[in-house]
């Protein structure tokens, strides 16, 4: 069964959508979620070699006051988690120019605040790790790995084959 916010905030359309009996969970099978945060990092990384496209991209979930996402939001979280680390850099093409980018896709993450903001929680747990306020500037910028909190970089990592030392 379809059931109610619990905290009153629906706006019309989730009203209608939860008050519609051909739209019932259990009789139709479905889940309906939002998506909270979509984080794409657009920046273009220029070193000795040249200039790279390389973009980062990850889908944030955001619960406050400690709750926890629900068995429902779970499983629709864990679709779409698989479905963009199936392939970890995609090539696509730019959106409103000529060439090409690089995407790298770091799946859905889960960011858990006892209050409502990090600098009115007590803690935060991402992805059920607690963490501060720095850290987690660092993960929303992808200087930390979102999967492994270590702090990462766009630098190249492999030899220069541009450098004359290296012929």
């Amino acid at each position: 069964m379809t059931t109610q916010r619990r905290d009153g905030n629906a706006t019309p359309l989730e009203q209608w959508i939860r008050g519609n009996r051909k739209l019932d969970s259990y009789l139709a099978g479905l889940s309906v979620t939002d998506s909270d945060w979509w984080i794409h990092q657009y920046k273009t990384h220029n070193d000795k070699i040249g200039i790279r496209e390389i973009q980062n991209l990850m889908l944030v979930e955001l619960k406050f006051f400690g709750k926890a996402v629900p068995y429902h939001q779970q499983d629709t979280l864990h679709v779409v988690d698989v479905a963009l680390r199936q392939k970890k850099n995609i090539k696509l093409p730019m959106f409103n120019r000529r060439g090409t980018r690089i995407v790298r896709m770091w799946g859905v993450h889960t960011l858990i605040l006892s209050g409502q903001c990090p600098l009115s929680s007590a803690w935060m747990e991402w992805d059920g790790k607690r963490i501060g306020v720095d850290t987690l500037e660092d993960v929303l910028t992808f200087a930390r790995n979102p999967d492994t909190l270590r702090l990462r970089s766009e630098r190249r990592h492999h030899k220069n084959l541009y450098n004359p030392l290296f012929k």
